[in-house]
């Protein structure tokens, strides 16, 4: 399961896919390179990350980000066919995501195929939005109307249940 992830083709590293994305590469300008890690430019966090969130949940989250190591960034991977193609793959794009464009989302889930493509009406961080749903808040939100995700209906808060009890099958 992809959720607004790279999906990498074998050989292919993930700063060769997001450069080959002109919306992608644009937030290039935006990460900070110490030649080891690299980080997102605190100013803009919320608004690439978090801008569907209150204030005080995207100022929350954005706590929890650390520095990424800059070799996860530049390293190819290796894959083979014979092993990696037969796992079957989901890909859920997010529409309204500015760190990952939804172009290459589409893209990516075409070119390696998945078995299903689901889209949800966020940004890249549609997990934050989750969890106020789930707690039975009507998902404030800095920000309304069609562009911005809606609720979603979760069919069951009993996590121990198999997934296709909860989510029913997909």
């Amino acid at each position: 399961m992809y959720l607004t992830a790279y999906l990498l083709a074998p050989a292919q590293s993930l700063m060769e896919l997001a450069t080959s994305d002109p919306e992608t590469a644009e937030g290039g300008k935006y990460l900070l390179v110490d030649g080891l890690t690299c980080t997102i430019r605190p100013d803009v966090i919320r608004e690439l990350f978090y801008e569907s969130c209150t204030d005080h949940d995207a100022a929350r989250a954005a706590t929890l980000l650390v520095p990424q190591p800059l070799i996860a960034f530049t390293t190819p991977v290796h894959v083979r066919a014979e092993r990696f193609g037969r796992i079957p793959k989901f890909y859920i794009q997010c529409l309204q995501d500015r760190i990952v464009s939804p172009s290459l989302q589409k893209k990516m889930a075409k070119t390696t195929p998945c078995e299903k493509i689901f889209s949800l009406n966020t940004d890249h961080s549609p997990f934050a939005l989750l969890i106020r749903w789930q707690s039975g808040d009507n998902c404030p939100t800095r920000r309304t109307g069609p562009a911005y995700a809606a609720p979603v209906d979760v069919p069951s808060r009993n996590w121990r249940e198999p997934p296709s009890e909860r989510f029913g099958r997909m």
